[in-house]
């Protein structure tokens, strides 16, 4: 079910319902069964279009208190907008006292007492764009972890893959200049089944229709009665009403699992066996490259000494493009001094990479990830060009500290010091580029320019020029109209006693990363940008060690600056 179905269900009526018949062989009720097909079912459904109206509005009862006497429960009465109170009473008395109102304790059926309202239906004439709007129950979206986007009408969580989920949602359709409009809300069907599973509770759809739904078992029953058809769940009466005929009643439906089968079924899907990918490996145990399973069943720990099979341990390599998936996605993959997040979902221990350009893991971290992911890494192994790394080898096998800096790793460092010291002539605009920071490690034209134009705008637009240009000035320095931050930078160092050539030294690498930035963005390019690119290259032989030249050499600028600039 969908909004514009329901909009199409109340243009499509025609002639009057008579007695007998009703007006669509498509109808409310044919949509409600169909919900669990569907995947979703509708907590609040409303559509008008001229004399044709549906309603519907769902409640979670415990299942026990369905079981009675049943009779009154098609005189239920509410909506959305009814919700619980807290007001002033008084008395002629003098006395006064504030009072909690329920809507489902009052003016229900007994069956309904105490039902829990799924959604509730709120307007504020202060609110910007839509003053209506609906919130779902804090039991649902607490306990099943939703939360509201707006972009997305619904209330969402990350599914396994780190992927946004839409487990419930809102729908309009209509209002056009046929009078006709539709509004729903739902919720995802195996959510509401567990949920009804967890807390003792069924689903008590309430609805009411004018004329009559097609698909009610209507014949042999006479106008007024009370029909129950426990096939089906239904209990409803129906009637005519001058022209038209109506129908008002209740479907309830019970989840199709107790709390303990839906236990055993979740279980069971968590102990099924999992999926492993076989990558080529370095088996240095017995060295030989091999293909292994990343199964641990096909792997030996050290402390299986007569197992001939491979060490947990044994490297797996790459192309280095592997990781250019989670480079470019930063708001879904988090890339961690050599290790890999993916929001609640899943991470890889630990990587790196070689001298020869391959990322590198070991082949029990490649087990961890689910079968999709690995399968991606499989596509992108190789069989190794070299060894590890020196600092994963003195880091992971020898259990000491690599001494060997790491110059991106360490301008990170200063870039967060320098962002947290609240300083006046440096504000870090935004932080999360910082981690978007990594070692281009393909010859990749984009990634290697993406990283000095993210490195440019962290620390050059960073620079607060009126600030520095103050210092300056306050030094006797001239105002010239034509420098930038930069310049202005230098005129504030030289104002604190910094010799001039030392002051050209240390703004040196940031007028080469704001000269490279121009160089290399999209709207120059052409040759000029090749040729510089070739120079680069000849000069440090990739574009990780270019990157890494200029980071050292930035490094250790700012840090001199920011001891000069804080005297």
């Amino acid at each position: 079910m969908n909004a514009e179905d329901l909009l199409r269900l109340t243009r499509k009526r025609e002639e009057p319902a008579n007695t007998d018949a009703a007006t669509n062989t498509e109808d409310v009720i044919t949509l409600l069964q169909a919900q669990a097909r569907e995947g979703r079912f509708a907590i609040y459904a409303s559509a008008t279009h001229g004399m044709t109206s549906i309603m519907v509005h769902a409640v979670l009862v415990k299942t026990e208190k369905l079981s009675g006497d049943l009779a009154r429960i098609v005189d239920w009465e509410g909506n959305p907008y009814d919700h619980p109170g807290c007001g002033l009473v008084t008395s002629g008395s003098k006395e006064a006292w504030v009072e909690m109102t329920h809507p489902w304790l009052e003016r229900q059926p007994e069956p309904l007492h105490g039902a829990t309202q799924l959604v509730f239906g709120r307007s504020f004439d202060a609110r910007l764009g839509d003053r209506s709007y609906f919130e779902l129950s804090h039991e649902l979206t607490l306990a099943h972890g939703l939360h509201w986007l707006e972009e997305k009408h619904g209330w969402c969580r990350y599914d396994e893959a780190g992927e946004v989920a839409v487990l419930a949602g809102v729908e309009r359709a209509g209002n056009d200049d046929h009078g006709a409009s539709a509004t729903l809300v739902w919720v995802d069907f195996d959510l509401l089944q567990r949920h009804m599973s967890a807390s003792g509770t069924s689903l008590v759809q309430m609805f009411d229709a004018n004329p009559v739904p097609a698909s009610l078992p209507v014949a042999g029953n006479s106008e007024g009665d009370q029909v129950v058809d426990s096939t089906t769940g239904l209990i409803f009466r129906w009637g005519m009403s001058g022209a038209g005929s109506y129908a008002r009643g209740v479907r309830i439906i019970s989840p199709n699992q107790t709390a303990h089968e839906r236990g055993q079924s979740e279980a069971s899907v968590e102990d099924a066996p999992k999926e492993y990918e076989t990558f080529v490996i370095h088996d240095w145990k017995n060295n030989v490259v091999v293909e292994c399973s990343a199964s641990p069943d096909a792997q030996a720990s050290y402390f299986e000494k007569d197992s001939p099979l491979p060490f947990q341990t044994s490297p797996v390599f790459f192309r280095a493009d592997v990781l250019d998936r989670y480079k470019a996605d930063p708001d879904k993959y988090q890339l961690h001094h050599r290790s890999i997040t993916c929001r609640n979902a899943w991470s890889l221990q630990t990587y790196d990479f070689n001298p020869a350009g391959q990322v590198h893991t070991y082949i029990r971290y490649l087990g961890y990830l689910p079968f999709s992911e690995q399968r991606y890494w499989r596509s992108f192994n190789e069989a190794p060009k070299g060894t590890i790394s020196d600092r994963s080898f003195k880091t992971d096998f020898e259990g000491s500290w690599d001494v060997n800096p790491d110059s991106l790793d360490a301008l990170k460092s200063t870039l967060r010091e320098l962002g947290s010291a609240n300083l006046s002539w440096f504000q870090l605009k935004q932080p999360s580029l910082i981690e978007r920071l990594h070692y281009p490690l393909t010859a990749s034209t984009k990634i290697w320019d993406d990283t000095l134009i993210d490195m440019n705008k962290v620390i050059n637009e960073g620079l607060v020029k009126d600030e520095l240009k103050r210092i300056g000035i306050a030094a006797g320095g001239k105002s010239d109209p034509t420098m930038g931050s930069i310049k202005w930078l230098r005129e504030a160092l030289i104002a604190k006693g910094t010799d001039v050539d030392h002051a050209d030294d240390l703004i040196k690498p940031l007028g080469e990363l704001q000269f490279l930035r121009t160089r290399f963005s999209a709207h120059a390019g052409g040759a000029g940008a090749a040729e510089e690119r070739r120079k680069l290259l000849k000069e440090h032989g990739s574009p990780r060690e270019h990157i890494d030249s200029l980071a050292g050499r930035l490094v250790a600028a700012l840090t001199d600056v920011l001891a000069i600039l804080s005297a």
